[in-house]
């Protein structure tokens, strides 16, 4: 059976929970480390500082997690019985864990998929969050459509593929993808393109990387917008 492993916390806004796990910084760092050229200044060309990781993954001792593997609520005024029912797992052993009473005015859960997580981690250490510890998952949580979104580009470009993969790298800073769009805040880890010398279906190319949820609702509006033939889709 699946498991998660399962936090909860109270914060005074979303915000200072976002500060709390927000790896941004570390994430960008290590993007342009891995992906652009030496500078051949030894100080901007150091592996990044353990020191710029989120405090949550300092506290956990992790370098970061996948953001495809967390699931991260904030809900305000709720009663402790429905903000129980978001977690997926078995409500009635849930209400025996003391830690539950442990904490006032719960607001805020973050779970985390047991296979995604570092085996040396240590999750009870999470300061600002309560560990509920590694549960049976045993109903998966129920996601409005505004819970899930994708953004997704697709087209032809007469670029090569170095000059296409060029436009990305540099993370959420300082790439020229983020400059056009005016995209300040993505996970440079997370993002996927596939890029073809040759033009191939809408089709062939949605099903490769779309889930499949939704990539008939995607290979449509391409079609409409882009035609019948692509070879560069880019899906974060």
């Amino acid at each position: 059976m699946k498991k998660n492993h399962i936090w909860i916390g109270s914060f005074s806004n979303e915000k200072e929970l976002d500060n709390y796990i927000n790896q941004e910084e570390y994430l960008t760092a290590w993007s342009v480390y891995d992906n652009e050229p030496p500078t051949g200044n030894p100080e901007e060309d150091k592996e990044p500082s353990d020191e710029i990781r989120c405090q949550f993954c300092k506290d956990i001792s992790i370098d970061f997690y996948d953001e495809d593997f967390l699931t991260l609520k904030f809900k305000k005024d709720m009663l402790l019985s429905d903000f129980l029912s978001l977690i997926p797992s078995n409500s009635e052993e849930l209400l025996k864990n003391h830690k539950i009473n442990s904490i006032n005015n719960i607001n805020s859960l973050l779970i985390i998929d047991s296979d995604s997580l570092n085996k040396n981690a240590k999750p009870e250490k999470a300061s600002k969050l309560i560990y509920l510890g590694e549960l049976d998952e045993v109903h998966t949580m129920k996601n409005n459509s505004s819970d899930i979104q994708y953004s997704i580009w697709a087209g032809k470009t007469n670029k090569s593929e170095e000059e296409f993969t060029s436009y990305f790298l540099g993370g959420p800073k300082k790439s020229n993808f983020s400059k056009d769009t005016n995209i300040k805040k993505y996970n440079p880890f997370s993002v996927k393109w596939n890029y073809f010398s040759n033009s191939i279906t809408v089709n062939n190319l949605v099903n490769q990387v779309i889930p499949n949820e939704i990539a008939n609702s995607v290979i449509n509006k391409i079609k409409i917008k882009v035609g019948e033939d692509v070879n560069a889709i880019f899906f974060m």
